[in-house]
Formats: structure tokens, sequence, C-alpha cells
């Protein structure tokens, strides 16, 4: 049924947190139908943080597969593009008619463009050579359309136009050729570092706050990465990729 792939621990693993990640999606889908706003945010975080584990054990236990990035990229899909994006028109983008679900769309287009680009780049060249990625991720993108939401449980109102134009401004950089950092080898420290520095902010009361502050830093550091880091060369049909990927 799956071709090379086998039905082997080391391989289960990685995509059971895959299939783990995916459920959590959904289900934060379900949640959004009823307005439960924390509750989508907070398994949209649960659901990335499996979607990033699922790549490190499968690294880790040399469990890597063409099966398994493409499952990941269609969780990625889900858990990056679809919900976050329909839990913002749920909530605000709505008001705008029309308008607001142009612009849902043209996200949903370019996070299934930038999966496309990106899986073609990885295709081309070795993973564990990659030390930067053209545009920002899809996960960077999904928590910066839900920013004025998550702002929301802090009581901070931000601007309407904000809702609308964040969509738009993340669309646009994920298919953009700019540099962004990539913490691919990096992974686990910077997981284990934001997992104590969100435990230390819900002890204070401020892990809302805490998540919005992060999305913030990442977004401050694009203007660094394009001064510091050299675009990644683009994959071509001499790589052994179609241009049109």
């Amino acid at each position: 049924m799956f071709g090379s792939y086998r039905l082997k621990i080391p391989f289960v693993i990685p995509t059971t947190l895959t299939a783990i990640s995916m459920c959590l999606s959904f289900t934060a889908l379900r949640f959004a139908f009823f307005h439960q706003w924390k509750q989508v945010v907070a398994l949209l975080i649960l659901a990335s943080f499996c979607d990033g584990l699922d790549g490190y054990m499968a690294r880790r236990l040399r469990a890597t597969s063409s099966f398994g990035e493409v499952l990941d990229s269609l969780s990625d899909f889900l858990t990056h593009c679809i919900v976050p994006i329909f839990t913002v028109y749920l909530w605000s983008l709505h008001n705008f008619g029309g308008l607001g679900w142009t612009v849902s769309l043209f996200f949903l287009l370019c996070g299934g463009f930038r999966l496309a680009r990106f899986n073609a780049f990885m295709f081309a060249q070795k993973p564990n050579h990659i030390k930067s990625y053209q545009g920002i991720s899809t996960f960077v993108a999904s928590f910066s359309v839900l920013l004025p939401l998550i702002l929301s449980f802090t009581n901070i109102a931000a601007p309407r136009e904000i809702t609308l134009l964040l969509p738009v401004f993340s669309a646009i950089l994920m298919v953009s050729n700019i540099p962004t950092f990539g913490f691919k080898k990096c992974w686990l420290i910077v997981n284990l570092t934001l997992f104590f520095v969100l435990v230390l902010a819900q002890s204070l009361g401020v892990f809302w706050l805490a998540i919005a502050i992060a999305v913030v830093l990442y977004w401050c550091s694009i203007p660094v990465s394009c001064l510091k880091i050299k675009a990644p060369k683009r994959p071509t049909d001499h790589d052994g990729v179609a241009n049109g990927t």
C-alpha cells in the first residue's frame, strides 16, 4: 500500500506523532465552530509541538522517508494554514465580507505554494546542509495571523485592520525569497528553552502575552537574517526538481 514504506518501530514513532498533530488540529477546528478561542490556540500549540517533534524523532531514529515527508506536509497545511486562517475568519475576518474571505484564500494558496517549494528544496538538497530557509515558515505565519486573537486574551485590542493585513503580509513572506533563520539543527534546545519560558510565563499569569512576544521577536529577527544570511540557492531542473514547483 505504501510502497517501500515498511511498518517498523522507528518509522511508526514519527508517523504517530504526525497523526496526533493532525488529530489535535482537527479538534481545534471543532472548537473554532463553538468560538472557544483559547482552546483552539492551545490545541494548535500542542499540534505544532508534535509536528516539530515528529521530524526531530525521524532524524534521530534515522527513520526519514518520502512517505513521512509527504504526510508531514499535509499535517503542516492543516495545522499551520487551514485551521489558523479559518479560526481568524470565524473570529474577525468574516466582518469584512468578501474581502475577508479573499484574504483567507490568499493565505491558504501561499501556504500551499510555500510547502510545495520547501518540499522541492528538500528533495534537491540534503536536509542536514540547510541552515536557513527562504521566506517565513508556515508555523511562523500561522501564529502571526493568530496574533490579534492571542492579544485579545490579554485584553489588548488590536485594530481591525491589523487582523486583515497580517494574513496578507504573512502570506507574501511565506512565498518570498528573503532568507530566514532555520532551527532544525538546534530544534531540541530551542523548544526546551521555549517550554521552560512558557512554564514560567504560565506561573506568572502571562502565558498568552509570552506567546505574543515570541511571535513579535521572530518578526524582529527577519531584518537581521536578511543581513546575516545569504539566501539559499533555489533548486533548478539540473538539481532534479522542476522549475514549476
